[in-house]
């Protein structure tokens, strides 16, 4: 064997053991990549149900809120109506004792001698007396009463408060998750990566006639994000792309691509050349 083809024979062999390093760092990542992926489609899924949960328990306690304070609000309405009319009586009490009173030192004056007059007006004094102590306890449970009242109305809208700030925790959290999952996107579409399921591919072309405002601009982990006010009642759905339009210029500003849709309202991440110009207000719209 001649020493060139003995060094055909060692390139070949090191070319051989080169490609199989290659298949098997490609197969790696693959493998790694398409995990990543399948769990942060999981969490996704997971947290944009919790959102649902969190939002309609918002509403419940928003229901439950309003009903308790129109029920407080006509307790306590009715709790000052009966203490003003305890106040009426107690300064009526208070008028008789003192016209009472004045009818004993004039009665005292005319005729000191008539002990049994002046027995029935001490007795007359004393039923009174006994009746504005009554009126007086009353007046102090009214106002004990409104002030419980009060503090269970504010606790009631304390807890619809901290439940408004759990669900806009869950969604920056679903916000950065599909920040997450986007990379992953990517990663999946730089390396061939097939996936067998595509949930979120963009509808371009909703089909729906949808003309809306921006109602809040966010940034979260670079990204910049949007909610606008239409959602599943407006025949809106997810991964649809709305244009984005300037107010006052009429100027094209970007896309909104729709990442979690609600009864009446949408939030979904924003993509074109100007998107930094979009602010609250912005109109939406499926056509130009």
């Amino acid at each position: 064997m001649s020493a060139l083809t003995k060094i055909f024979v060692v390139l070949n062999v090191i070319l051989s053991l080169l490609l199989a390093s290659a298949a098997i760092v490609y197969v790696n990542t693959q493998s790694t990549t398409s995990t990543q992926l399948t769990n942060a489609q999981t969490q996704n899924k997971q947290l944009s149900s919790d959102n649902a949960s969190l939002k309609a328990a918002v509403a419940a306690k928003d229901t439950e809120r309003l009903d308790m304070s129109r029920a407080k609000d006509e307790q306590i309405n009715q709790l000052r109506a009966e203490l003003a009319a305890k106040e009426h009586l107690l300064a009526k009490s208070e008028s008789q004792n003192l016209e009472l009173t004045s009818s004993l030192a004039q009665a005292s004056a005319v005729n000191t001698s008539s002990s049994e007059a002046l027995k029935m007006a001490q007795a007359v004094i004393g039923e009174r007396a006994t009746s504005y102590d009554k009126l007086r306890g009353d007046y102090d449970n009214l106002q004990k009463n409104l002030a419980e009242t009060s503090l269970a109305l504010d606790n009631s809208i304390n807890s619809a408060d901290v439940t408004r700030k759990q669900l806009l925790v869950a969604n920056e959290q679903i916000a950065q998750l599909n920040l997450n999952l986007s990379k992953l996107n990517d990663t999946v579409r730089k390396y061939n990566i097939p996936v067998t399921e595509n949930s979120n591919q963009i509808n371009t072309d909703p089909g729906v006639d949808v003309t809306a405002k921006v109602q809040e601009v966010r940034t979260i982990g670079g990204v910049r994000y949007a909610t606008i006010n239409v959602g599943s009642a407006d025949s809106v759905a997810k991964n649809m792309r709305f244009k984005i339009v300037d107010p006052g210029s009429k100027q094209w500003l970007g896309y909104i691509v729709l990442d979690t849709v609600n009864i009446h309202d949408s939030y979904g991440r924003l993509d074109g050349p100007q998107i930094n110009q979009v602010q609250q207000g912005a109109i939406v719209r499926s056509k130009f």
